[in-house]
């Protein structure tokens, strides 16, 4: 083997790495934050966190600061633990597809043996990571809509328009829009719209960017449509749906 193949074989064994390092992190979330004393504001240090019912957690740096890096999307309960502290606990905390959760841990000293500290996590209106049009619609939202459907959902939000069953963004044409699921395109080659029909019990959320968007997102200039899958469980759950009009139009009659 010459010295000109060996390098060639080198390069596309590191191209390929990357790909596969790049596709193993699409489609998840991080979650930061700093733990701090709550009377003196004080960094605590190796203070632990943990997401219940997952093996993600870590500890805190020099600073207080903590990372928790590659989040699948999804509502999470946050533990966090020190010595001579009560436990501090944030509930519903959101995380989102390629994008960044920040949380603010503040426990105080435990003089006495007392319950953990629970609070509940509340998304901010306006994203302050997010550089763009971003709409999220969690698995939460999907249950309590009127009807089912990526397409309908979409079409509720600002700036979209469903006309004769094809979406359009901000006044863009339908095949301008790129669908992701799990960071995979799912984008029709020929039509340019959605080439899969996910059922929206398997949905974890919904991610609507309109206008700029990342530029890792190509191929597309009016929005970017991601869609996250739940992740599984130990526990069985059995979804049942039940639809009792809309069998025949207007004027016939059913099984005639």
């Amino acid at each position: 083997m010459d010295r000109k193949t060996h390098w060639r074989d080198a390069f596309v064994a590191t191209c390929l790495l990357a790909l596969a390092s790049t596709a193993a992190w699409a489609g998840n979330g991080k979650i930061t934050g700093t733990v701090t004393d709550n009377a003196s504001g004080t960094p605590l240090v190796s203070a632990s966190i943990a997401l219940d019912g997952t093996r993600l957690g870590t500890v805190t740096d020099d600073e207080g600061q903590f990372f928790i890096l590659n989040v699948p999307p999804g509502t999470y309960t946050l533990r966090a633990t020190y010595i001579g502290y009560a436990a501090y606990v944030i509930e519903e905390v959101r995380v989102s597809a390629d994008l960044t959760t920040d949380l603010k841990v503040r426990p105080s000293t435990e003089a006495i043996t007392t319950e953990e500290v629970v609070i509940r996590a509340e998304r901010p209106i306006i994203d302050p990571n997010a550089t763009n049009a971003v709409r999220i619609i969690g698995a939460e939202d999907l249950e309590i809509l009127p009807f089912r459907g990526v397409q309908n959902v979409l079409a509720l939000q600002a700036g979209v328009v469903e006309d004769e069953g094809a979406l359009h963004i901000r006044g863009s044409r339908s095949d301008e829009i790129a669908y992701y699921v799990e960071g995979a395109s799912v984008r029709n080659v020929v039509t340019g719209n959605t080439a899969v029909n996910l059922i929206d019990e398997a949905l974890a959320e919904i991610q609507l960017q309109a206008g700029g968007f990342s530029a890792e997102y190509g191929g597309a200039t009016a929005g970017i449509v991601l869609q996250e899958l739940k992740t599984g469980s130990d526990d069985l759950h059995i979804s049942l749906l039940s639809e009792t009009d809309n069998f025949a139009s207007d004027g016939e009659k059913f099984l005639d």
